[in-house]
């Protein structure tokens, strides 16, 4: 059985998406004895997006025959207005690996359109959380008023923090309530906003409240938005990014906030069927699915 590396340094402590996919990941690797604690012990390379890249090429140089994967996280263009960093990756990848995976179709097409032009083998796989924290155990009925929640680690514009201020101005707070966790560029008059927390303590506020709010634009897959619906809530999401082919049926997009409320309140109206909708890889699938890619890529290099 194929054993993989991941190069990346790991934060313990509330972090972004990335990282708490792949420490998700790692474990689960640890689980099934796929996972090697070192780079020269492992058949697979993994890496991600712009991280550890000198790293990255120590162990090529000194381990060529490997497989080396890259994960490629976002687009710089769209979520940082760096297109030179898309560039450096887009090379390093070229040079370095020998697979590809995605987190979504949006990002592959995005990725191809502003110069990816790898000729290695690429796949889209999407992510998912710690099943220990996040999932829908205990996950209490629908509220009156309605609990709304939004939580962002990152103050990045592009995670919409204008919609959120136009909620904190205009959402009817006789029949709903809102909370917003994380790291704000907003501070909020009406909505209840809480720091960040461990992950298994955000679950439990997550559990606590009926429907998540996600206004990020440009995301390619989003662990805020998959931790909230593992938790059981349904979504009104930002009609952007990757946000579609993550909530399928179990949520209501919106493009600004003119349709923003309208959105909100039919989720509300028909709560349990946008709920019973949810439906999501858990991450040993998800772990599954990048051992065939592995082992696919194996098979390739093999002839």
């Amino acid at each position: 059985m194929l054993k993989a590396h991941i190069i990346f340094n790991f934060e313990e402590t509330p972090y972004g998406g990335g990282n708490q996919f792949l420490k998700a990941l790692r474990q689960e690797f640890l689980r099934c004895n796929c996972y090697a604690d070192l780079a020269r012990k492992a058949d697979v390379v993994l890496f991600n997006s712009h991280h550890c890249l000198g790293r990255v090429r120590l162990a090529k140089m000194l381990y060529p025959r490997k497989i080396f994967i890259h994960r490629l996280d976002g687009i710089m263009t769209l979520t940082r207005n760096d297109i030179n960093l898309d560039k450096k990756i887009h090379i390093f990848s070229q040079n370095i690996a020998d697979g590809v995976i995605f987190q979504s179709e949006w990002a592959r097409e995005k990725a191809k359109r502003f110069g990816y032009s790898h000729k290695a083998i690429d796949t889209v796989i999407k992510n998912a959380p710690d099943p220990e924290a996040f999932n829908n155990l205990g996950k209490e009925a629908l509220h009156n008023p309605i609990r709304l929640i939004a939580s962002s680690w990152s103050t990045n514009v592009n995670k919409g923090f204008e919609h959120l201020r136009w909620l904190d101005e205009n959402l009817d707070f006789k029949r709903y309530a809102m909370t917003f966790v994380g790291n704000s560029r907003v501070l909020f008059r009406r909505i209840n906003s809480i720091s960040t927390k461990s992950p298994s303590e955000l679950s439990q506020i997550l559990k606590g409240h009926d429907i998540y709010i996600f206004s990020a634009r440009e995301d390619a897959c989003s662990n805020s938005l998959i931790e909230a619906m593992h938790c059981g809530l349904p979504v009104v999401y930002v009609n952007s990014g990757g946000n579609k082919e993550i909530a399928g049926s179990a949520g209501e997009p919106f493009h600004n906030n003119g349709d923003l409320l309208t959105a909100v309140d039919r989720v509300a109206a028909n709560y349990k069927k946008y709920q019973e909708a949810i439906r999501l890889s858990g991450i040993k699938e998800i772990a599954a699915l990048y051992l065939d890619f592995f082992n696919r890529i194996r098979q390739a290099r093999n002839g």
